[in-house]
Parts: C-alpha cells; sequence; structure tokens
C-alpha cells in the first residue's frame, strides 16, 4: 500500500467521523431546541392565559361577561373557538377545541 493510498483512507475516515459528529450535534440541538420551546411555550401560555384572566375578571361584576363562539373547519376537521369580553376588552380566547 503506497503513501497515497494511505493517506486517501485515513482522509476518508477523518471525513466520516467528521460528518458522524456533525450529525449528532444537529440531534443533540434539535432535542435540547424541542424541550426549550415546550417549556417556553408552557410558561408564556400560563403568563398569557393568567394576565388575560384577571382583565376579564376586573369588571365582570359590574358588565357581566359576554361569550362569543365561532366555527370553521381546516382540512375537514371542524375547530371551535370559545371567546369571553367584558367592557372595555378585547375579545379573548378561552378555548379552541378540535
Amino acid at each position: 500500500m503506497s503513501i497515497v493510498d494511505k493517506g486517501f483512507k485515513f482522509l476518508t475516515w477523518k471525513i466520516f467521523f467528521t460528518l458522524l459528529l456533525l450529525y449528532l450535534h444537529y440531534i443533540a440541538t434539535k432535542i435540547l431546541f424541542l424541550a426549550i420551546k415546550g417549556e417556553l411555550l408552557d410558561v408564556n401560555f400560563t403568563h398569557v392565559y393568567g394576565r388575560n384572566k384577571y382583565r376579564i375578571m376586573k369588571n365582570a361584576k359590574v358588565f357581566g361577561l359576554g361569550w362569543l363562539g365561532d366555527g370553521s373547519t381546516i382540512k375537514k376537521m371542524p375547530l371551535l373557538s370559545m371567546l369571553v369580553m367584558c367592557g372595555g376588552e378585547a375579545p379573548m380566547v378561552v378555548s379552541v377545541c378540535d
């Protein structure tokens, strides 16, 4: 086996391991991103839901609550959204049912 063949074989393995490490890094980053994304969405949902509930219930005794519903279909799948409004506040989504 000549020096060129040995060098080519070494280079082939080096490229293989480099690509393997890049792929493993990509998968690990993707898994970490999905985990963080889920946690951040949960925290954001909890915060916004609590703030909206406070804003709506602040004047509920004075004005009462108004309930709205809206239905739609997306790719033959029915969706129903429930909204609530009170006084000067804009309607806020309470639930989305599919």
